[in-house]
């Protein structure tokens, strides 16, 4: 179904109604649109030196994301599920942590608030499974891994370039008034930080858990990595419901 009604567009996100939503701000909050080509306004933001455009939609023309609740059988708790899960889980931590940083862009602070959380739960569940692993004797540390992040932030200039310059009505004094339009310029400042991982090893799984410069003392060195995608790169059997239930079920053995 196609609208006929005129799309509303926006080139900010602060002008944007509490109603309309994207796609992803949907998903949070576990929303789908009841027809994706019906989107009602249209956002066009700067964003990472590109443009973006995104469609929203009207929350009230939605319906709930249907969850699957299929039964979790019972896993056995083996060296290979548990690398399994922790796969799964950790894959799943990367796309909350995506969704942070990517609507942190956005202005969407309820969003970003929602996604660390979680992120940082399963982050947790992951780290706790990794160190019981290895004192267990389930996981080997195989070296550390450096990995070097540029972070960006922009600072406003103090100098106000003139742009131009209106004639308007003011109403106040019922007189016609000179109006000049100011620019003023953003200064982009980029950081760069160094994280140190140790990289371990469990069944044909690896995973990295991060630590300080102390930790890695007398590690051999395996080099500097980019940052490590959300999309998974081979196929899982075990749901992530299963995953966090085994894991957690491990821990408490």
């Amino acid at each position: 179904m196609i609208s006929t009604v005129e799309t509303q567009k926006f080139v900010r996100w602060s002008k944007v109604p509490e109603h309309l939503k994207t796609k992803t701000q949907l998903k949070e909050l576990g929303l789908k649109p009841l027809d994706e080509t019906d989107f009602q306004a249209t956002i066009k933001v700067r964003q990472h030196s590109a443009t973006r455009e995104f469609n929203l939609y009207n929350v009230s023309l939605t319906r709930p994301i249907k969850r699957r609740v299929a039964k979790i059988d019972k896993i056995k708790i083996t060296p290979e599920t548990i690398a399994e899960s922790l796969y799964v889980v950790n894959k799943s931590a990367k796309k909350s942590r995506d969704t942070k940083e990517l609507n942190y862009d956005w202005g969407n602070h309820n969003i970003v608030c929602r996604a660390k959380t979680r992120q940082n739960q399963l982050y947790a569940l992951k780290e706790k499974v990794l160190k019981k692993c290895i004192v267990n004797g389930i996981a080997e540390v195989l070296g550390v891994h450096t990995q070097k992040l540029i972070h960006s932030r922009f600072e406003w200039l103090d100098t106000d370039e003139i742009v131009g310059s209106d004639i308007e009505y003011d109403l106040e004094t019922a007189e016609l008034v000179e109006v000049t339009f100011y620019r003023r310029e953003q200064k982009e400042i980029r950081e760069q930080t160094t994280s140190h991982f140790l990289l371990i090893k469990i069944s044909d799984f690896s995973f990295h858990l991060p630590a300080t410069k102390k930790q890695t003392k007398h590690k051999r060195f395996l080099g500097t990595i980019d940052k490590i995608p959300a999309e998974k790169t081979r196929k899982t059997i075990i749901k992530f419901e299963q995953a966090v239930e085994l894991l957690n079920e491990f821990i408490e053995t």
